[in-house]
């Protein structure tokens, strides 16, 4: 029998899911784009009429709605689901402060709807700013505020009953990648110079911390190194598109977690796919020289650095198992 699950967190969440090829898990309610730090903000009535010009899926315009409601969590509980499965990769929105005389209240969006949000907003007579913010710009204390509300709301207590087991929530640690495989070249290529990688993971390592605070026995998993995007995905290349490789590496987490796998760690799996990546990004950023016997020393080369992980990997197998 299949594994009820709710989902609060980014597209990565949805796309391991979206993997489950032996359905072991059902999704009962996937909550997305609505993160912890605005659900304790003022509520903001979103006017639907004006969303049919915005170039949203329905999906998104019913995500966008329940932000303004604040009421995420309580749609959450109502699903009564065993399971929640969550990450924090939406707090790296961008953030618009609507601004009306003393009031100021907070919606999260992707910037390229920052026209969009300005005109959902213009009312005739009314003064009201609307400022963009870079996410890195939010105050950490407000933000840790929020979630420990969060972990009050969610946590199921005596006082809380519908709330979920404090080991039944699962954290994927969703992170940008570093870079970008691409197609053409089989090279390897940096995100776009628009987005600071660096400071945007630093940011989540930062708020993950921050959550296990208050959720302290919650299930982890990790981000494996040297992740890469692939150009292959179906939501495009941004750095939360992950490679087909990921997302199993992540099933086979949950797996062992809820008990579908019993002949594997959860540590050994991480390592090999960290070492899996690393190989890859090795062999993709080896230097061509363009000479006949120059290709052959770099083939030889490349061989033998391959033929010593392989070793590595199995080496690693062996005493893990």
């Amino acid at each position: 029998m299949a594994i009820e699950v709710d989902i609060l967190g980014s597209v990565v969440c949805r796309d391991i899911l979206r993997h489950d090829e032996k359905r072991h898990y059902q999704v009962k309610r996937c909550i997305s784009e609505i993160p912890i730090s605005t659900l304790y903000q003022e509520a903001i009535k979103i006017p639907k009429e004006k969303l049919e010009n915005w170039s949203l899926s329905p999906y998104q315009r019913q995500m966008l709605e329940l932000q303004g409601t604040r009421k995420a969590v309580e749609v959450l509980k109502e699903s009564k689901a065993e399971v929640l499965i969550m990450d924090l990769a939406d707090e790296l929105s961008s953030r618009f402060v609507i601004t009306s005389g003393k009031r100021e209240i907070g919606l999260a969006a992707d910037e390229k709807f920052a026209d969009d949000i300005k005109e959902l907003f213009a009312t005739k007579g009314k003064k009201l700013t609307i400022t963009q913010k870079s996410p890195l710009e939010m105050n950490l204390m407000e933000i840790e505020e929020s979630y420990r509300a969060f972990a009050k709301d969610i946590l199921k207590t005596e006082e809380n009953p519908e709330g979920y087991q404090e080991s039944h929530i699962v954290v994927i640690e969703a992170y940008y990648t570093e870079g970008i495989i691409d197609n053409a070249t089989a090279k390897w290529h940096n995100h776009s110079s628009d987005i600071d990688v660096k400071k945007m993971n630093e940011r989540l390592g930062q708020l993950y911390q921050m959550l296990y605070r208050y959720i302290p026995e919650c299930q982890v998993i990790r981000f494996p190194s040297f992740m890469y995007s692939s150009e292959n995905h179906i939501r495009g290349t941004t750095p939360l598109s992950y490679t087909e490789d990921a997302y199993r590496y992540y099933l086979k987490v949950l797996d062992i977690l809820f008990g579908y796998n019993k002949t594997n760690s959860i540590e050994n799996i991480y390592n090999e796919q960290s070492l899996s990546n690393k190989l890859y990004a090795r062999m993709l950023n080896a230097t061509v020289l363009y000479s006949i016997e120059g290709m052959k020393k770099d083939i030889r080369s490349l061989k033998e650095e391959n033929k010593k992980l392989k070793k590595e990997i199995a080496s690693f197998r062996k005493g893990k198992s």
